[in-house]
């Protein structure tokens, strides 16, 4: 049984953490779903996608 794992949020050392420690994992910049770059077309073959999303806006700014 083949299952990948998407990271959305390539820049976020989180993200590169998970994708050091996930098995069979990719890591996708959020942009690129935004502008419509990313396609599932190349996981048909995959028995199961496990989709992690690792965005963060901060909603305050410290001054």
């Amino acid at each position: 049984m083949k299952i990948k794992t998407l990271i959305i949020g390539k820049r976020s050392n989180l993200s590169n953490k998970l994708n050091y420690a996930i098995k069979d994992s990719e890591l996708i910049a959020s942009k690129s779903i935004l502008a419509e770059e990313f396609s599932f077309g190349k996981y048909v073959n995959y028995d199961g996608i496990n989709i992690i999303i690792n965005t963060f806006h901060p909603t305050l700014k410290f001054d």
